[in-house]
């Protein structure tokens, strides 16, 4: 299995520049990286701000056999015409990297207050989302979708996007996260069942769950609240997001979005 390092991985780029980072990944047991950058902070939210760094960054990578499979950004697509602009030059810094996936969010909100209707937000997330991939096109580069935030999530919310995307552009396809379904209150294995014949890539997490609040959880959208977890000790069913993927012959990268990568990897290697 390839085990991409995730979510720690900009942290250790800024404390150990990237060769250190790099040697930092390879003795966590982690096989490849996926990068983050984060466009609504502008370029102080960019791990890699043109092409240029991103082949250098790709040597060093490469020297250590190290290999990108995927560039991720965090994004929010509605009406905001320069973090469209940002994710086009992210499509480019994708290639310049090797990877063959950009995934970016699209409407990632997790709270309640004030939130745009359905129709509305979908639909300019669907423009903006197209406009994106027919860039990333021009470069080989394939963008993906995870479930994600209140309306690009859940089996029904993420079917009005994904499918319209589909209609719209041939380079897409869907980044399975095995935890982000229960902002929704739809289990992991329930969305992966529903889309795995399109999932190019997954991230791997794990919730605790409860139905009281508590300072620091978040509210799901049917009134439960959820925490990070250590891999395996929440509430997903990795097990049963494994058994979907391998039943559907996938062989992509499966990325750590915890930052005790030592305990993931180990949870992740006996599949």
């Amino acid at each position: 299995m390839d085990i991409s390092i995730y979510a720690p991985f900009p942290g250790l780029v800024e404390k150990l520049g990237w060769e250190g980072a790099a040697d930092e990944t390879v003795r966590l047991g982690c096989t490849s990286v996926e990068t983050f950058s984060d466009v609504t902070a502008e370029e102080s939210g960019l791990l890699l701000k043109n092409t240029d760094e991103a082949k250098e960054a790709r040597k060093i990578l490469e020297s250590r056999g190290l290999k990108v499979t995927c560039c991720s950004v965090f994004s929010n697509l509605y009406n905001s015409p320069r973090e469209v602009e940002s994710l086009k030059r992210q499509a480019e810094i994708a290639e310049a990297l090797g990877s063959p996936f950009l995934h970016h969010t699209v409407l990632p909100w997790v709270q309640e207050d004030e939130l745009p209707p359905f129709d509305e937000a979908m639909e300019v997330g669907l423009d903006a989302s197209e406009e994106v991939a027919k860039h990333a096109a021009d470069f080989g580069v394939t963008c993906l979708y995870e479930d994600q935030g209140f309306y690009v999530n859940g089996i029904e919310g993420y079917a009005t996007f994904f499918n319209e995307m589909k209609r719209r552009c041939k380079n897409v396809g869907v980044c399975g996260d095995m935890g982000n379904s229960l902002f929704v209150d739809v289990p992991g294995e329930e969305f992966f069942k529903a889309f795995s014949k399109d999932i190019l890539h997954v991230h791997a997490k794990d919730y605790f769950r409860k139905t009281t609040p508590e300072e620091g959880w978040r509210r799901t959208l049917g009134g439960n609240w959820i925490s990070s977890a250590p891999m395996g000790e929440g509430i997903v069913d990795i097990d049963m997001c494994m058994k979907i993927l391998a039943d559907n012959g996938y062989n992509g990268a499966v990325a750590i979005e915890d930052f005790d990568i030592p305990h993931s990897v180990k949870v992740l290697q006996k599949y």
